[in-house]
């Protein structure tokens, strides 16, 4: 395997401490790419209230991945 292979699977393994939050925030994070993809190729459909909604999606999800991702050992003290 790979060096970034084995930082995947370390991150989001859910038997790691916050492994369960990382996973739902990456289901999140893909769920507004998912909307953002719609809402870029059919804008008539999403209209502005459409795009509002997925920065403030986009942004929850990626404060909860930062909050979520692992610390250095010691990067507190």
């Amino acid at each position: 395997m790979t060096a970034m292979a084995l930082l995947l699977e370390r991150t989001f393994n859910p038997e790691q401490p916050g492994g369960v939050s990382r996973l739902a925030a990456l289901g999140c994070f893909l769920v507004a790419l998912a909307g953002a993809a719609f809402a870029l190729l059919v804008p008539g459909l999403a209209d502005w209230a459409g795009v509002a909604l997925l920065v403030a999606v986009a942004a929850a999800a990626a404060v909860l991945l930062y909050a979520a991702w692992p610390k250095q050992p010691g990067a507190s003290e």
